[in-house]
């Protein structure tokens, strides 16, 4: 073999090295994406049934309409696929509910069929999570860490076990950002299509989208506009815009008043006080969620809400994740993106403080990713400091993994074993003990307890929907009877 032959060779030979390399460090990511993913969904879905404990009125409210529109295409009321459903004087939003609906025709109507739900939902956050990181860093260390973070994050976990709306919206809203700026990148339609489709969905997932998707969307057009002023270049977000007037022309045959009735009930302006007082409403609002207290020791004070032990924010990654914040606001000025991360830690008790409220967990969700990238920033930038001394790096690396694990480990087992017990008396627990085919009157000292005798009893949706027959009568009587 000639000289000329063999140097031929050798660069296919580093080539093929590389590649292996590459594909070797991309099954490692793909194998700890799935441990990450895995161990999420365990501690999601585990005694789904035991903590939290009994079963919410919100929670009987939804499952029942996701049975109801099983059987019948109507919810309670006999509205034919509706866009919004009535639920005690308020509206719940279609998308926690119709997903629900292929759960409850695998798995029959059981409390933990709708928990599941909420598991599902937070578990693709993870996912979504790595997605959205990827955008940003495209780095794997940071999306590893970030989708890790969101994975172990009380906030996210504690929503992620009930059957509440709430915890879709987060999910779909890093979806969304994830395939718009996917698409921008690559100019994939696939990925305009799912930005389109998780955009319209995040609007009717939860009430406070309806404020945070116009900000986002206006940022991305102020992000991009210099790049193509042109209309065309936004087809994402003009399609989901559509799609969204489209849907609310249709449910405003329905259910008119679905889309702003909860605000009318709970907004700081709804009592007609002077602008003075809705400022100074909104002012303290917004500052309550920022105290330790809120954000890393008792989180949110209804325990419906939080189990009130290392809630929201773990404090050793809570710490992190303003570190990080601060690293993203001095490092990535030239890659305006990460704004879009510091505007969403910054802002993140703007809609709850619209409302006259305490603290509260449910109308923040949607900043919990954030955190988590900013968490993952802080760590990267931790771990490359300290690369260069492999003692102060090692040490490093233990003291924090032990110290997440023993606060993490003392959350999670207050969650499983102790919160449940004190928490009793916010789920309702003694409702589903009064509820069986024997017991068919129910006590009246019970709110909204006609919903869950629905739920229990699987009762049929036509008899209720058309003359409200139902297996139970409810009347006073003694809850002890």
């Amino acid at each position: 073999m000639s000289m000329r032959q063999i140097r031929k060779i050798k660069p296919i030979i580093k080539i093929s090295q590389s590649r292996r390399c590459f594909n070797i460090r991309e099954l490692y990511s793909i194998i700890l994406l799935g441990l990450i993913v895995t161990i999420g969904f365990y501690l999601r879905a585990n005694h789904l049934t035991q903590s939290p404990p009994g079963f919410y009125i919100d929670e009987a409210s939804i499952g029942y309409n996701a049975y109801s529109i099983l059987k019948t295409g109507r919810d309670e009321h006999g509205v034919k696929f509706p866009l919004f459903f009535q639920a005690f004087g308020d509206y719940k939003n279609p998308v926690y509910i119709y997903s629900l609906v292929p759960l409850v025709k695998m798995f029959d109507l059981e409390i933990a069929t709708v928990r599941l739900n909420s598991a599902i939902w937070g578990t693709l956050g993870i996912l979504a999570m790595f997605w959205m990181a990827w955008e940003f860093s495209k780095n794997k260390v940071v999306s590893l860490l970030a989708a890790a973070i969101l994975a172990v994050t009380p906030w996210h976990l504690h929503y992620s076990r009930l059957g509440f709306e709430a915890i879709s919206f987060p999910t779909l809203l890093t979806t969304a950002i994830s395939a718009f700026m996917g698409w921008k990148r690559t100019k994939n339609n696939l990925m305009g299509m799912i930005a389109c489709l998780s955009l319209t969905l995040a609007f009717f997932s939860y009430s406070t989208a309806r404020l945070w998707l116009p900000l986002v969307a206006g940022f991305f057009v102020w992000l991009y506009w210099k790049q193509s002023n042109n209309l065309k270049h936004f087809w994402p977000l003009a399609a989901a815009v559509l799609m969204i007037g489209g849907l609310l022309i249709y449910g405003r045959h329905s259910t008119p008043d679905g889309l702003t009735a909860r605000l009318n009930q709970i907004s700081i302006w709804s009592d007609h006080p002077g602008y003075l007082e809705i400022g100074h409403r909104f002012w303290n609002t917004f500052w309550q969620h920022w105290t330790i207290r809120f954000l890393f020791l008792s989180g949110d004070p209804n325990l419906r809400h939080s189990s009130q032990v290392n809630s929201e924010l773990l404090l050793s990654l809570g710490a992190i994740s303003f570190l990080g914040a601060g690293i993203i606001w001095n490092n990535f000025k030239s890659r305006q993106a990460w704004k879009l991360v510091l505007l969403m830690i910054g802002l993140f008790p703007l809609a709850a403080s619209l409302t006259k409220t305490d603290p509260i967990a449910t109308r923040t969700l949607q900043a919990v990713p954030f955190f988590s990238l900013a968490g993952a920033v802080g760590i990267r930038w931790m771990g490359q400091k300290l690369w260069k001394s492999r003692r102060f790096f090692t040490a490093w690396l233990i003291i924090l993994a032990l110290t997440v694990s023993l606060e993490f480990g003392s959350y999670y087992y207050d969650l499983i074993n102790r919160y449940p017990v004190r928490a009793w008396n916010w789920f309702d627990g003694n409702v589903s003990g009064l509820i069986s085919e024997e017991k068919t009157v129910l006590p009246d000292q019970i709110h909204q307890i006609y919903i869950q005798g629905l739920f229990f009893m699987k009762a049929d949706p036509v008899k209720w929907q058309t003359s409200k027959q139902a297996p139970f009568i409810i009347k006073k009587t003694d809850i002890n009877d």
